[in-house]
């Protein structure tokens, strides 16, 4: 057990240290367009694996003064074991963007399927209100809010369970305890 540990933190170390450039991901189709960003469905060619890749403009972050949003939607997909949020594998920069790179559902968002389906049976239905409730019970119990539950930010994973993204409106419960966010907070309007 101990020696699975130090080789799992051994492999995220190791992927901490690479040096990731947006040419290294092929990108295979837009799946989705918010107001921080697209996410496409991406190749990475030294593993041949798919992956989700949110791509924000950085100029944008900026603009819009959504610097701490990023953060705190970074510090939720970072956190270690949580069932109900995507992974987040790699993130980067460069010069204009920010990238994610995150677990790809193949699901799709409850959204599209009540679309396709208008009508879930009672059981469905009990189901994902079940696994909706516990996602944001844990996110709670983590410390945060996400300020931006609906259909669209749940994602299913192959075997159908839920997944929460979109975590830019996310806030932490007590805020001021960041020193961060009280950095950034008292910085005139006109530095930001």
């Amino acid at each position: 057990m101990k020696t699975q540990f130090v080789q799992a933190e051994a492999n995220i170390k190791r992927a901490h240290r690479r040096n990731f450039h947006v040419d290294q991901f092929i990108k295979i189709k837009l799946i989705g367009q918010g107001a921080s960003g697209d996410v496409w469905a991406v190749r990475y060619i030294l593993d041949n694996k798919i992956y989700a890749m949110k791509v924000i403009r950085k100029s944008d972050l900026v603009s819009k003064n959504q610097i701490i949003n990023i953060l705190s939607e970074r510090d939720i997909l970072i956190q270690p074991n949580n069932p109900w949020s995507v992974q987040l594998y790699y993130s980067f920069v460069d010069t204009d963007y920010l990238y994610y790179v995150m677990e790809f559902l193949p699901g799709g968002d409850l959204m599209n399927l009540l679309i396709k389906r208008s009508v879930l049976t009672e059981t469905e239905t009990q189901f994902f209100i079940a696994e909706t409730l516990l996602a944001i019970n844990n996110f709670h119990t983590n410390g945060y809010i996400h300020r931006d539950m609906k259909p669209d930010n749940l994602l299913l994973t192959k075997e159908g369970h839920i997944r929460l993204i979109d975590f830019g409106l996310s806030t932490k419960k007590d805020r001021n305890s960041d020193p961060l966010i009280k950095l950034i907070d008292e910085f005139p309007d006109d530095v930001q």
